[in-house]
């Protein structure tokens, strides 16, 4: 997004929202007089991040008026800000308690420690989620053990029976692309196999399943508050758990100061925690404006997949889901390829799902270091530590290369005004309307296809 050392200035000169934004009109210029003009500003996906303003810069100022920069250090008169967040985070949640942290993945290690995972373990992630997902277990020596997912871009609960073994200890259930994973039926496994829960929540705070908030349904929840997400700290995470043993083991773990037990330095600085409490008041109307504009976008969708083998990704709550984004999947890649061209040229910013040539930490193919099973030193773990062979290919899980390959994501903002959102149904239905041009290719398996109810097919 920022291409050159002109770029940076300019965005350090105008502020980092303002510069953004800024940044967003010269991309969409470069993009040609067409595009320009049917959708003026194409905002990157970053939504707190372009939310802030003089709210954050005042919450800034007097934690530096205070001189209480970190929570463990500073004047001990002063309120602390991330003990307020942390208050006000459990509540939004419906937590007994939650645990600011320095990252997502800061978060995922923790949840790991707290349920008392190690070497020799093995845990389920999904071949669709961050790299770090995957390599959180690896930090405290268990195996990550990869399962295919479905239409709803989360783990496929007959991948997930498949991938248990005796050695099984948890699963880790992301939500992708802020919409929910299907906790009841992972919920209903894990209880079947005595495995405990943990959800990856980091593109999903304000997000549901049936009514309960999601970060919560599992043992543990986590969630990520860096800079791509609704509540942008710059980097930042959050940790909730059920039990108060668990919990205690976390906040241990994160950072203690008396050297009682291993830990880190995971904690967050007053000044992150200070952005984010402005950040997370603002949550609800902007999930409210993604939701509203979603479902606009959906019924336009849905119109220009009539008679045509485009389906609309299998939401599993679609109230639940935070409306991050609009996926729907093509015949075939070449095909996503050119649909997600012909938006672009209409001015309407979108994203491709698996491209072969095109490296995407979120896809399992490209986590080099666990599919190579490289440790952090000769002789570590954690796969030395199995108690059977574990081993992974690029082919493993044929479904999430099949749907990821075929997948084209239209972005959705709480920035984007009315006048912005008919640009992108004008763009979607003169895009997704013409007959674009088909290279011999070959089609999907009819066992691929998502079924006409909206369920998975079937996978061998």
């Amino acid at each position: 997004m920022i291409d050159s050392t002109r770029d940076v200035g300019r965005v350090n000169r105008n502020g980092f929202a303002s510069g953004l934004k800024e940044l967003a009109r010269r991309s969409a210029a470069r993009m040609g007089r067409r595009a320009f003009r049917h959708n003026p500003v194409t905002l990157p996906p970053m939504a707190g991040a372009l939310a802030l303003g003089a709210e954050e810069e005042r919450a800034l100022r007097r934690v530096i008026r205070s001189q209480r920069l970190g929570r463990q250090a500073g004047p001990w008169g002063t309120p602390s800000e991330c003990s307020a967040l942390e208050r006000q985070l459990a509540e939004y949640l419906g937590a007994p308690d939650c645990l600011l942290v320095s990252s997502g993945t800061a978060a995922l290690h923790c949840a790991l420690v707290g349920l008392e995972i190690g070497p020799g373990d093995e845990v389920i992630v999904p071949a669709y989620a961050w790299l770090t997902t995957a390599t959180s277990v690896c930090n405290v020596g268990a195996v990550p053990v990869i399962a295919d997912i479905d239409e709803t871009l989360t783990l496929d609960p007959r991948s997930i029976e498949r991938s248990i073994s005796p050695h099984t200890r948890a699963i880790v259930a992301v939500h992708m692309r802020g919409s929910p994973a299907r906790m009841d039926q992972i919920q209903a496994i894990a209880d079947r196999f005595q495995l405990r829960v943990i959800e990856d929540a980091a593109q999903a705070l304000g997000g549901s399943h049936e009514g309960r908030n999601l970060g919560t349904i599992g043992d543990v929840g986590c969630f990520s508050l860096q800079t791509y997400k609704l509540v942008c700290v710059g980097e930042g995470g959050a940790v909730v758990a059920r039990d108060a043993g668990v919990m205690e083991r976390m906040r241990e773990f994160h950072g203690r100061t008396d050297g009682s037990t291993l830990s880190m330095n995971y904690g967050m600085s007053e000044l992150a925690a200070a952005v984010g409490r402005v950040q997370l008041a603002r949550v609800p109307r902007m999930l409210a404006r993604m939701r509203g504009i979603k479902s606009e976008l959906r019924r336009v969708l849905e119109q220009l997949a009539l008679g045509r083998d485009r389906w609309i990704r299998g939401d599993v709550d679609i109230q639940g889901d935070t409306a991050t984004c609009l996926t729907f999947f093509e015949a075939t890649p070449g095909l996503a390829d050119r649909t997600c061209a012909a938006l672009r040229a209409e001015g309407v910013a979108c994203s491709r799902g698996y491209q072969p040539g095109a490296a995407d930490l979120h896809v399992y193919r490209h986590w080099d270091s666990i599919m190579h099973q490289r440790p952090l030193s000769p002789g570590g773990g954690p796969w030395r530590f199995a108690h059977r062979e574990i081993t992974y290919s690029p082919d493993m899980c044929p479904r999430a290369l099949d749907v990821l390959g075929r997948a084209v994501e239209i972005t959705i903002l709480p920035q984007h005004n009315g006048r912005h959102v008919a640009s992108i149904v004008r763009g979607m239905r003169k895009a997704l309307s013409a007959d674009l041009a088909r290279a011999p290719e070959t089609p999907i398996a009819a066992s691929l296809m998502p079924s006409p109810a909206g369920g998975a097919g079937t996978t061998s």
